[in-house]
């Protein structure tokens, strides 16, 4: 699939994973070899040729580890004055690091691991915007330039929530697609 823009891949993977037991980032699906965290980076791949991770204090080092033979692979923290504040520090932290004023990011959480490229390609090529069906907006799965001066401003007026600034910041708007197993999230073991 040749890129049409390439914009920065963004994993979030900073979450606490409290309802799963466990960390959801380096959890592998039973049968396979790959933590979830990889298979979205390898999901990213044909649309990003940069891709960072959000990860949490805990996870970091091993996801660090992991990726330490990809150099298009990187691994970010939350970022001083704005940690734990959910989506929004991951997007903090990735504007620290690439250092633009309105950085293109094609992003994905870390537990939809049965998103397919073709879902995602629909957000890529219609954007900005998040992918959606008719019963549920999948604001995880989203493709917009980011305003970094708005989003400095939300984290300081302490407004954490990702679907409003995707919507108002971002000017995203829904990419429908018809319903699907695939945007299942992993937030409990089965």
């Amino acid at each position: 699939m040749p890129l049409q823009s390439s914009p920065i891949g963004l994993i979030l993977a900073g979450g606490q994973s409290r309802r799963f037991g466990q960390d959801k980032a380096l959890y592998c699906l039973p049968g396979e070899q790959q933590p979830l965290c990889a298979k979205m980076a390898t999901l990213l791949q044909p649309f990003c040729s940069t891709i960072l991770i959000g990860a949490n204090a805990q996870n970091q080092h091993r996801l660090q580890v992991y990726f330490q033979a990809e150099p298009h692979v990187h691994v970010l923290t939350d970022q001083p004055p704005y940690q734990g504040c959910g989506p929004l520090s991951a997007l903090f932290a990735a504007s620290h690091w690439l250092a633009q004023a309105t950085p293109e990011l094609l992003m994905v959480p870390t537990d939809y691991p049965y998103l397919t490229s073709a879902e995602l390609k629909t957000v890529w090529t219609n954007w900005p915007s998040f992918l959606a069906t008719p019963q549920r907006s999948h604001f995880t799965i989203a493709h917009f330039q980011l305003p970094v001066d708005q989003l400095t401003t939300a984290l300081a007026d302490q407004h954490y929530r990702l679907q409003t600034f995707l919507k108002q910041a971002c000017q995203c708007q829904p990419q429908l697609i018809a319903p699907t197993d695939h945007l299942q999230n992993l937030n409990y073991r089965r």
